[in-house]
Parts: C-alpha cells; sequence; structure tokens
C-alpha cells in the first residue's frame, strides 16, 4: 500500500509547495459555488465548432451527424447534461472507447510497430468535456488560481 512521505519542513522547496497548497485548499473551501445549468446557446456554440468529422466513436455518432440534428435534439441534450452535471454522473457509455489502429507508412503492409492505435470517444462525451474545460478554465482564472494565458 502507497504510504506517502513527510514533507521535509526544513527545505524551502517543500515549504512554499505545502504554503501554497494550503492557500489553495482554504480557497476551494471559500468557492462553494453551485454549479450552473448548462443553456442551448452554449451546447449551439460548441456544436458549431466541432469539426465536420465522418469518424465515429462506440456510439457511431459523428461530428458530421450532431452538426446536423434538430434543434429540438439540442434541447433534449441540454436537459440530459443538466441532468447529468447535477447528479455529478458521467454516463458509463461515455467512458467506452472505439480502437482503431493506423498506419504510420503509406505503403504495404504494416508491422506492429508501424502502427499506432487511437481510441474514439462518443461524440456527446467530447461535447460535454469541451463544455466543461472552457467553464473550468473560466473558473480557475476568475479566481486566480492560474494565470491568464
Amino acid at each position: 500500500q502507497f504510504k506517502a512521505q513527510n514533507a521535509d519542513m526544513s527545505d524551502p522547496h517543500e515549504n512554499q509547495i505545502e504554503t501554497e497548497y494550503l492557500e489553495l485548499m482554504n480557497k476551494l473551501q471559500i468557492l462553494n459555488e453551485k454549479i450552473e445549468n448548462m443553456n442551448l446557446t452554449e451546447i449551439e456554440k460548441h456544436i458549431l465548432k466541432l469539426k465536420s468529422k465522418k469518424s465515429s466513436g462506440f456510439d457511431a455518432v459523428s461530428n458530421f451527424i450532431i452538426k446536423r440534428i434538430p434543434p429540438g435534439y439540442i434541447g433534449c441534450l441540454v436537459n440530459c447534461f443538466n441532468t447529468w452535471l447535477n447528479e455529478h454522473r458521467y454516463p458509463d457509455v461515455w467512458k467506452l472507447a472505439k480502437i482503431v489502429t493506423l498506419k504510420k507508412l503509406k505503403a504495404g503492409i504494416p508491422r506492429c510497430d508501424q502502427t499506432r492505435p487511437i481510441s474514439l470517444l462518443a461524440t456527446h462525451s467530447k461535447l460535454f468535456e469541451k463544455i466543461m474545460l472552457e467553464r473550468l478554465r473560466y473558473w480557475a482564472e476568475t479566481n486566480r488560481l492560474v494565470s491568464a494565458e
């Protein structure tokens, strides 16, 4: 079993890390904000940013299809995303990936060392992830947890 080592507080570097860690934990305890629900505009904005790729993940839904869905479906996405957000849940099916092997070389039949695997994730999960990443970046910059770049 892993057991963390005690920090050597005589080391200035260790002391600085501990101080910054405690400051960050204090900030996080103070910031007990409720998660704001997603809205139609936010999801539509991210759908427009998707590249029109036709490759799909385990769910067999591509960006190409998502970009052409009717507005009513986006409303359903808003409801689903908000439910999962409020329940602090990430759907199990989104944790599955379709693994595809790509050739590194253009010609001939590749050997194993001339290929590389990629994992194709569910498009809905990538959309949800991009929205959450944008929110997390904004939150971290607003609360000065990271420097704005």
